[in-house]
């Protein structure tokens, strides 16, 4: 049972407004906990409970106010958890540890799985993201084996307030790379950004023999297994399109650095993920002045048109930069990264 006397000013008055699950619990509690909190706290009882109690009571209310909203919107979050409560009235609930902005909506990271929280207003971009990520094909077998690893896997999709939701898997072992890659500093040794880079241009290829160009390249969209050197592109879809058609959208950091015959002729080509793969090295090394010489002329030069004949170019300058091929360790896990408050 509730007991709204058990919590005191300070402590209710310390709950940001945009928190109100830390003050009424779950959905089914909020209009009960409100009742009860509204009636202790009421300024009429300013004399029993001390000064602070009309600034305690407005902030109830307020908070009462927000957590209206996000009933409404179908998010809902408690320490650890966000549930979904979609518009056909299902209830869809899964561990949060993170939660960042994915461009066109918001991205919420649990243990195994990404959902993305897509604005409607982009319907054209979810449409195209949930046909193509739910007819991803393969040659063979051994390719299948190779990149269904690296590439998303639908779990489910559902409507939500103002938002489509796309649920996709994450082997456990995996982490954002910007999560990674600000818990190192902000700055990768080049050996670990070398094999990252390996594995974004295998899925390059594979891209290739599929037809697609992925136009968003990212921090937020790439997702690696620090111990077993594996990469995935789990998000960015919605700017993923088949190759040679006409541009629809892209984020700005792709435009940015986009072939200028492709800009012209607003038509996908492979360069525009091989171009974001190169920027995306640049970003990892940050700062760093210890690049070989090969690694950093080969970043800073624009890419052919095709990926295979850049994966192999590759390979050269990986033994030009590095020797024989080694496993540099990276011992960084998911419970590192994703502690609690971190």
């Amino acid at each position: 049972m509730f007991d709204a006397a058990a919590l005191a000013a300070d402590e209710i008055l310390s709950i940001p407004e945009d928190q109100p699950e830390r003050l009424f619990g779950s959905p089914e509690e909020v209009a009960s906990r409100y009742r009860a909190l509204a009636m202790w706290w009421h300024p009429d009882h300013a004399s029993l409970r001390g000064t602070k109690t009309a600034e305690v009571f407005q902030r109830i209310a307020k908070l009462h106010s927000k957590a209206r909203e996000k009933l409404a919107d179908g998010f809902w979050r408690t320490p650890g958890w966000i549930e979904f409560h979609a518009s056909n009235g299902t209830l869809h609930r899964m561990s949060n540890v993170r939660e960042f902005d994915c461009g066109i909506g918001e991205g919420y990271l649990g243990l195994d799985l990404v959902a993305y929280a897509l604005k409607r207003e982009f319907a054209d971009l979810i449409g195209s993201a949930l046909r193509l990520t739910a007819n991803l094909s393969y040659q063979s077998e051994e390719m299948r084996g190779m990149m269904s690893l690296r590439l998303p896997h639908q779990r489910e999709n559902f409507e939500i307030g103002d938002r489509t939701v796309l649920v996709v898997d994450k082997p456990v072992a995996m982490v954002r790379l910007r999560d990674l890659h600000e818990y190192l500093g902000k700055q990768m040794d080049t050996r670990h950004v070398a094999w990252i880079l390996s594995e974004l241009l295998n899925i390059a290829c594979y891209l290739d023999w599929a037809g697609l160009v992925h136009g968003d390249i990212s921090l937020d969209n790439i997702f690696v297994d620090p111990r077993k050197h594996t990469a995935s592109v789990l998000g960015g879809w919605w700017y993923a399109m088949p190759a040679e058609s006409r541009l629809t959208a892209l984020p700005s950091r792709t435009v940015a650095v986009m072939p200028r015959d492709a800009l012209e002729n607003k038509r996908a080509t492979p360069r525009i993920t091989l171009n974001g793969i190169r920027l995306l090295g640049q970003e990892l090394l940050g700062a760093s002045t210890a690049v070989p010489n090969a690694f950093s002329t080969w970043l800073r030069l624009p890419p052919p048109d095709s990926a295979l004949e850049d994966y192999s170019d590759w390979q050269t300058i990986l033994a030009d930069s590095f020797g024989p091929r080694r496993f540099a360790e990276l011992s960084v896990s998911t419970s590192d990264i994703y502690k609690e408050g971190r």
